[in-house]
């Protein structure tokens, strides 16, 4: 991943950061199309997963039953970008802790099969927790 874009998807994740957080972490998902932002998804604690648009969330996570996954930033940069082939993009997700902090984030199983498997980007990279970029074997 070029060094150069994957600061840039940092620096505008935590612009982007609110300031009255509402969840754990701040999550954006960046569209890349020849070295350019395109797009950007976010995260939103507030609004439920779009299940008729997205299908059901498996809840991999051992939550209790009345668990409602709110809508990720993959799920998010797909409704603005369209359901379609994203052969020609490279995604990259950035989370930011609620201290400012870059922290690691790997797309969850629903999110990489709903949606990264489905729409096949050129490539697919995430934050860890040290701020290096990690890329995704994609199928």
């Amino acid at each position: 991943m070029n060094e150069r874009i994957f600061n840039r998807c940092i620096e505008v994740a935590k612009a982007l950061r609110p300031n009255i957080k509402s969840g754990k972490a701040h999550h954006c998902s960046f569209a890349i199309s020849k070295s350019r932002i395109i797009c950007i998804g976010v995260n939103d604690y507030k609004t439920q997963h779009p299940y008729h648009k997205f299908g059901v969330y498996k809840n991999n996570k051992g939550y209790s039953s009345g668990y409602k996954a709110c809508k990720h930033s993959e799920v998010d940069l797909a409704i603005k970008l369209g359901l379609s082939n994203w052969s020609g993009l490279e995604i990259v997700n950035i989370r930011i802790g609620n201290k400012g902090d870059v922290r690691l984030a790997k797309p969850c199983c629903n999110c990489k099969t709903i949606i990264i498997d489905a729409m096949m980007p050129k490539r697919m990279y995430y934050s860890d927790n040290d701020g290096k970029s990690e890329q995704l074997e994609l199928a």
